[in-house]
């Protein structure tokens, strides 16, 4: 295993609330797993008041079903030192 195999995590940062539900801003965090494609969201749900989590077959998917033809940002972030000390103290 390399370290391209590794998760990469990301956010959707959401320009226009295409279907007016979620918001603008980060909606979500996601991680995408390169070994088998697949990808999970952590909807925040600070609109809706209901959080979730879905799984998705791939990267092209989550684009076609929640980047509303750019109206929402997939942003990758790095330099994230894991575990944060703040999250689990």
């Amino acid at each position: 295993m390399t370290a391209e195999d590794l998760p990469r995590v990301f956010a959707l940062d959401r320009h226009i609330d295409v279907s007016g539900v979620s918001g603008t801003g980060l909606v979500a965090f996601g991680t995408w797993y390169p070994v088998t494609e697949k990808v999970t969201l952590s909807w925040l749900g600070e609109n809706t008041g209901h959080a979730a989590v879905s799984v998705y077959d791939s990267l092209a998917v989550v684009a076609a079903i929640h980047c509303h033809g750019g109206a929402t940002e997939l942003v990758w972030l790095t330099g994230v030192t894991w575990p944060r000390r703040d999250l689990v103290e």
